[in-house]
């Protein structure tokens, strides 16, 4: 039951196709994300969580929720995990990663992509 929830969540593959992410076009089906033509090492989990926050572009999503929908954790479970892993993309997809313009934290609530500018 869990897998099947997580899936829903994720959204199944073919649902988003190529979209373009700040500085990185990425291929959800073929699991690819390239940069200025590029390919970029990214992890499966990764991809998740670019994924769900593609899919809710505009939104803020928080922490617990993402903890929650990505890695399948309680919501009371408190961690770093989420911080990590928007450090790692935010050198995947953005232009200046100290200084993010499309995956924004959103202080107090959580994080949200933005479209691209």
């Amino acid at each position: 039951m869990r897998v099947h929830l997580k899936h829903r969540a994720l959204g199944r593959p073919g649902d988003v196709t190529t979209q373009r992410v700040g500085a990185a076009e990425v291929d959800f089906g073929t699991h690819r994300v390239l940069r200025e033509g590029v390919p970029l090492d990214i992890s499966a989990k990764e991809l998740d969580l670019l994924r769900y926050l593609v899919e809710r572009r505009g939104q803020v999503v928080s922490r617990d929720r993402l903890l929650s929908d990505v890695w399948g954790y309680r919501s009371d479970v408190s961690t770093r995990t989420v911080d990590t892993f928007v450090a790692r993309l935010r050198k995947k997809i953005e232009a200046d990663p100290s200084h993010p313009a499309v995956l924004l934290t959103i202080h107090g609530l959580g994080y949200k992509i933005v479209s691209d500018i």
